[in-house]
């Protein structure tokens, strides 16, 4: 697993009893599927690749320990526990977190690593998503990775994200045009 940190919190619980380890693997090959994401997600918001890699693992951490809550279908795990890294992110940023000092990609999604490997032309946009992704704040950021990274519905984005379904969208909306007025700008001086 990308965020193992030893058993984890349920596996820890309950370790004595072959039942409930057995349902804590399944539970946890479900979570492993999405540790990535979440991890990904949380890298875009936070631009900190060890404060990514330890509030993706806050995210799973909680959703272990909280089984009874566990949804039934996929699509409504994986918004649950969106949902959870989205809170870990708020409370990483509360803590002080970086996102608001973000410095032009060199960790989180676009990293210089990614920019050395890619073709002359993509670099070019790269650093120009750097850049606007630098002009946003993070619930902006959130937002955006959540619906165009993470293909999340206008309406999951409300739910996710602790928000009225009408003040998500308009967020959403108002993120794409300051990332699009960002992205007109760094153009013109280029």
């Amino acid at each position: 697993m990308l965020l193992e940190s030893g058993q984890g919190a349920a596996g820890k619980r309950n370790a004595g009893r072959p039942a409930q380890r057995a349902g804590q693997r399944d539970l946890s090959a479900r979570y492993d599927a999405y540790a990535s994401q979440l991890y990904d997600f949380c890298a875009g918001v936070l631009a900190d690749r060890a404060a990514a890699v330890a509030a993706a693992r806050e995210a799973l951490d909680t959703a272990a320990a909280q089984p009874g809550e566990l949804p039934g279908r996929e699509q409504q795990l994986r918004q649950w526990l969106f949902a959870r890294a989205h809170r870990a992110c708020a409370a990483a940023l509360a803590r002080g977190g970086r996102a608001g000092q973000r410095d032009r990609g060199q960790d989180g999604l676009f990293s210089a690593a990614a920019a050395s490997e890619a073709s002359p032309r993509r670099r070019a946009s790269l650093e120009i998503l750097a850049e606007v992704l630098a002009e946003l704040t993070p619930p902006e950021r959130e937002v955006l990775l959540l619906a165009f990274r993470h293909g999340f519905a206008d309406d999951e984005l409300g739910q996710i994200l602790s928000l009225p379904d009408r003040r998500a969208i308009r967020l959403l909306d108002d993120a794409t045009a300051r990332s699009a007025t960002a992205a007109a700008a760094d153009r013109s001086k280029r």
